[in-house]
């Protein structure tokens, strides 16, 4: 099944909302965007997968993270798309 929303296909996955985060510090781990992503509330967030460098094990600058609920998913892009983590501007949206 696929949700449309805002022109955007949201990638469902059985565990939740996936949205793409790309922008992100080569230095940033999965405790600093699940921080991020709740939003300072308790958002329920099932994975998060940042592309790594193979060789290197540095963030390529892009994250997955599959969020449950799918408002929860909505206010984050809201909150994020174009703000500043880290001293990078994120592009926030559903994975396509």
């Amino acid at each position: 099944a696929q949700l449309i929303s805002s022109g955007y296909q949201e990638a469902i996955d059985p565990n939740g909302f996936v949205i793409y985060a790309f922008g992100l510090p080569h230095d940033c781990d999965e405790n600093d965007l699940e921080e991020l992503f709740r939003c300072k509330n308790d958002f329920d967030i099932y994975r998060v997968f940042i592309v790594r460098n193979y060789t290197t094990g540095e963030s390529k600058g892009y994250a997955f993270i599959t969020m449950r609920n799918y408002d929860e998913a909505c206010y984050a892009i809201e909150k994020l798309d174009g703000s500043t983590f880290k001293g990078r501007t994120l592009q926030v949206r559903f994975k396509r």
